[in-house]
């Protein structure tokens, strides 16, 4: 007879979920509630057989498995995948070749940040190309469309980041808990060196110094005006989108370090204080507080081959095609 996660305890809690994610799954719960460390190590490339045979356990216990370890206060397991620095077609392709993994295998998350292999202008998946291309300055960049809405970003001197959730993750519903939740993590990872990172909500309301949104969504992401941005001394350093598929959120975002001499009117945050503008240098602390935020416990690993053979077919018959890029 199948078990069922409402009746779990904590340890045995812990060892379904990592099971029904193909994981393998840490020996015990310290006395905080966090779960042991994991060995590093490589992902299946597929889904286990006892994935599709031997647990075959329903969504809503898949869910309820997910749910408990979360009221009893255990960190769950989510797989860091190390720094890179690549094009930003293959940046998307992988981007969304994660999404996909995670819809598939709904107890697997993933965090990745990464850097570009050269300046490149990424347009939100609602966009027009020819919006970009009538501003001399885009003419002749590289381009790429992004699966995600928002503005636009200029790739430049920045630390992105990609978080990777299943849908039933506290954190994924309402659409702006987990823009709060990434969000209030960088700020934190920002006024550790003493940067006064904050929402924009927050510093409008201190300052009094509110401005209307105008009525038409401004090209460049940074350029625009929300509440969930986080701004230091009233300039936003940080923008995120996000993309729902079939169980999975995606979630990726810049965290703008220095001016860039294409888009001289957005400032970092080496611009406004004397801290690093070495993207790697804050990509194990923004991690850290992300993963402290969603309740989820790093486990560093290589990329899964399946994931990796993914990417590289959406790279090529995707973010790489004319006809994706001007869709629109």
């Amino acid at each position: 007879m199948p078990t069922s996660a409402n009746s779990l305890s904590s340890n045995q809690a812990r060892e379904f979920y990592g099971r029904s994610a193909g994981c393998q799954v840490p020996s015990g719960i310290s006395g905080t509630g966090r779960l042991d460390p994991i060995r590093p190590g490589s992902l299946p490339s597929r889904a286990p057989a006892c994935h599709h045979e031997a647990y075959t356990q329903s969504a809503s216990d898949r869910r309820a498995s997910l749910a408990l370890l979360q009221r009893i206060n255990v960190t769950i397991p989510c797989y860091q995948i190390p720094y890179a620095i690549a094009g930003g077609p293959a940046n998307m392709a992988l981007d969304e070749a994660l999404l996909e993994w995670v819809a598939s295998q709904p107890n697997a998350l993933f965090l990745r940040t990464y850097g570009w292999l050269e300046p490149t202008l990424s347009l939100g998946y609602f966009q027009s190309l020819s919006e970009a291309l009538a501003e001399p300055r885009w003419q002749g960049v590289p381009l790429v469309r992004r699966a995600t809405g928002g503005g636009a970003i200029w790739h430049d001197h920045e630390l992105t980041y990609a978080i990777v959730l299943p849908t039933n993750h506290a954190r994924a519903r309402p659409g702006t808990a987990l823009y709060q939740a990434v969000h209030a993590a960088i700020a934190a990872t920002l006024r550790a060196p003493g940067l006064d990172a904050c929402r924009r909500a927050a510093f409008e309301s201190v300052s009094h110094r509110a401005a209307e949104r105008p009525p038409h969504r401004p090209f460049l992401c940074f350029t625009d005006r929300a509440p969930e941005d986080i701004v230091v001394s009233g300039f936003k350093v940080v923008g995120s989108a996000q993309r729902r598929h079939a169980g999975a959120i995606l979630q990726h975002g810049s965290l703008l370090l220095k001016r860039s001499d294409r888009t001289p009117e957005l400032l970092g945050v080496c611009d406004l204080a004397g801290v690093s503008q070495d993207p790697r240098s804050w990509s194990g602390p923004v991690q850290e507080r992300m993963a402290r935020a969603l309740e989820l416990d790093l486990v560093a690993c290589d990329l899964p081959a399946a994931v990796s053979r993914r990417a590289a077919e959406l790279e090529e018959r995707v973010y790489r095609v004319a006809g994706w890029t001007g869709r629109r």
